[in-house]
């Protein structure tokens, strides 16, 4: 539980910033604070194996069952509590486990459970997320955080996902602290008249590179496949050109929920329109369970925020650019436009 208070105190900073003998320190404390959990978690483990080894198959059995026992219900909880308020939550599971695997008396071990019922409930208590500090400001996200531009936040299983009023015209979209944004664009969904003025005035309007291949078959009632959608303009812009219908997949659920609900409006109601398929899937999970073919497939992004906070960038292996992945999707092209 130390770990989350230490942690937001150090001032170590990801782009190695100010005083060199401070970043090192602060750096030095950081890891110290992670490694002292595993290792005593380690050394505890270790004690038990070694005391109890005739019973290492049903210890084992008992460890293994409660990793995973532990990771399905991470899938639920995560998005309740958040990675802070979850550090609360186990350790009063571990006050509880104390108490049951003690051998104390058990009015001593009645000691346990007011620590266990006071640590399990703070996070319902605190009636919002117990966050960790950045110590980053990637695509200023920090800077408007302390301008109280801030006006959502969401732990998906996947992401966390923030909101920021960057201005009157876009919403900053952020994933794990700026690591990966998408850009909501306001609109208030008259594709008629943003036709017409893109008629008039075509110098005017950009919808990025992103946007091209629909710009090509602009007037072609094209079925269009968005891999990794996130809440770009993607889906507008292949409206605006004429696309028939829009499969637009993208993993994080709970930017998909925000942009079909809460930021509804702002987008011209974009993400819910009848032409818009907008779910939250994964790219080659979907491609396998459909046998929709396609006019164009689309993929901008597809490095998560884990893959490039590691640094590789194009050095890594990527699970949807693979040979397999690119097999999957030309298959899925109407068959005049696959490649042979």
């Amino acid at each position: 539980m130390l770990v989350l208070p230490i942690l937001n105190a150090l001032p170590f900073d990801l782009n190695f910033s100010g005083n060199i003998l401070v970043q090192l320190a602060a750096w030095i404390g950081m890891y110290c604070t992670i490694v002292v959990p595993f290792f005593l978690s380690g050394i505890i483990l270790s004690l038990v194996f070694s005391l109890h080894a005739n019973a290492i198959a049903s210890l084992y059995c008992a460890d293994l069952s409660g990793t995973g026992l532990a990771c399905l219900l991470l899938m639920v909880l995560i998005p309740i509590f958040g990675p802070g308020g979850m550090l609360f939550f186990l350790a009063g599971l571990l006050c509880l486990a104390a108490a049951f695997f003690s051998t104390l008396s058990a009015r001593r071990c009645l000691l346990f459970l007011p620590a266990a019922v006071v640590l399990i409930a703070w996070p319902f208590v605190h009636g919002q997320y117990i966050e960790f500090a950045d110590h980053a400001n990637k695509r200023n996200t920090e800077a408007m955080k302390s301008r109280g531009l801030r006006e959502y936040v969401k732990w998906d299983p996947v992401s966390k996902v923030e909101v920021y009023a960057e201005s009157e015209t876009f919403k900053h979209f952020a994933l794990d602290g700026g690591q990966q944004s998408s850009w909501m664009v306001r609109f208030d969904g008259d594709f008629a008249t943003l036709k017409k003025e893109i008629d008039e005035y075509p110098q005017s309007f950009y919808f990025g590179v992103k946007s091209l291949a629909y710009f090509l078959k602009r007037g072609t009632p094209v079925d269009a496949l968005i891999l990794g959608a996130a809440v770009g303009d993607e889906p507008c812009a292949a409206l605006v050109f004429g696309a028939h219908e829009v499969d637009a997949i993208e993993m994080v659920g709970a930017m998909v929920r925000a942009a079909k609900g809460r930021y509804a409006a702002f987008s011209g109601n974009l993400f819910n329109h009848p032409q818009v398929h907008y779910r939250t899937g994964e790219a080659r999970t979907f491609l396998r369970a459909t046998a929709k073919q396609y006019d164009i497939i689309q993929m901008f992004s597809n490095h998560s925020s884990s893959s490039i906070a590691q640094g590789n960038g194009a050095l890594e292996a990527v699970y949807l650019q693979t040979v397999e992945a690119y097999l999957e999707y030309f298959s899925h092209l109407k068959p005049r436009l696959r490649p042979h």
